[in-house]
């Protein structure tokens, strides 16, 4: 083995890595190996990519294959779901057949504004915070993937503007103190926030797919920490049922659509869901793949045959998006 490059293979900045072959120790560098190696990264925080191919140039950086056509320039969203994936206690494995589905499912958490941006800082820094004096450490240039934002710049705005705002005291030394006003602002949109455990599930209520529900993406959800929801099993809805699935969606923090039996009402609220950004997790039986919606197929499916394949399927994808709360538990 040998140590001549220097950068991470996402962001291009100086990184540390380790080969898993159970001998070699972190280096500043990315070690060439038959392994799968180990990148620390600032910036990306910890993941895995396969072995450097034996044929790739010494002499030059390793960059990942992949951020071509429509994924070229979308290596920050990369960089977001590696490292917050890593904050959450999760090491994601990037190989290039991987690139593509991580960038879609995570491309809806991007900042839509400015404002919004604001508000994830806001809100990261009051769950970081744990009394009116604590102090958080924030360098944009390191920090800005945690908030899926594009660039160092857009991090530096936001914390300026917050201050601007009084939401931060004066900071120093690079580190934050949310004020009186900042605590205000930041429990004003925890209140508007979904229940980070409940999971809507939208699927086909049909006597051949209460297995797939019950051998499935129930035990999937469960396994990952979430609390799945069906309408049609809340004995408590005695309301119209419309604004009762208006009203458990705004809640939820994940939408499992399952599209087998093309429902009309399943891409409804899919679609009200997607409008106010919750993450979706798109699967459907490859039977009755044909008959996805055409202005659907863009998003990445889980197609499955099995109950265990979409349940394996589905807790991958939940880890792959950072998302599963019982990781490191």
């Amino acid at each position: 083995m040998s140590s001549e490059t220097t950068v991470c293979p996402i962001c291009r900045q100086p990184c540390k890595s380790q080969s898993e072959n159970g001998t070699a120790s972190s280096v500043k560098s990315i070690i060439r190996s038959p392994f799968i190696s180990r990148i620390i990264c600032d910036r990306c925080g910890e993941y895995k990519i396969p072995g450097i191919p034996n044929g790739a140039p010494k002499d030059e950086p390793y960059i990942l294959p992949g951020f071509e056509g429509k994924y070229q320039g979308k290596e920050y969203i990369l960089s977001a779901v590696t490292r917050n994936a890593h904050e959450e206690g999760n090491t994601i494995e990037i190989t290039h057949e991987k690139i593509a589905e991580l960038i879609d499912s995570a491309i809806t958490l991007t900042p839509t504004t400015p404002l919004d941006l604001m508000e994830k800082v806001l809100l990261y820094f009051a769950e970081k915070s744990r009394t009116f004096t604590s102090e958080v450490k924030m360098i944009p240039a390191h920090d800005y993937p945690l908030f899926y934002a594009k660039e160092a710049s857009e991090l530096s705005l936001a914390l300026d503007h917050a201050k601007d705002m009084g939401y931060f005291s004066e900071p120093e030394n690079a580190t934050f103190r949310l004020t009186v006003a900042g605590w205000e602002r930041a429990d004003e949109l925890r209140k508007k926030r979904p229940d980070s455990k409940k999971v809507f599930v939208a699927m086909w209520f049909n006597e051949d797919m209460i297995d797939v529900y019950t051998k499935a993406i129930y035990p999937a959800l469960d396994t990952t920490g979430y609390k799945p929801y069906r309408v049609d099993l809340d004995k408590s809805n005695t309301n119209m049922i419309d604004n009762k699935i208006i009203a458990e969606i705004r809640k939820s923090r994940i939408l499992v659509v399952d599209l087998t039996g093309a429902r009309p009402s399943v891409t409804f609220e899919a679609g009200f869901a997607m409008g106010l950004g919750i993450e979706l997790i798109w699967t459907c039986h490859e039977d009755h793949k044909n008959k996805i919606p055409f202005d659907i197929r863009q998003f990445p499916f889980i197609i499955w045959k099995t109950h265990e394949e979409l349940k394996e399927e589905l807790i991958n994808k939940i880890e792959a998006l950072g998302l599963n709360l019982k990781r490191g538990r």
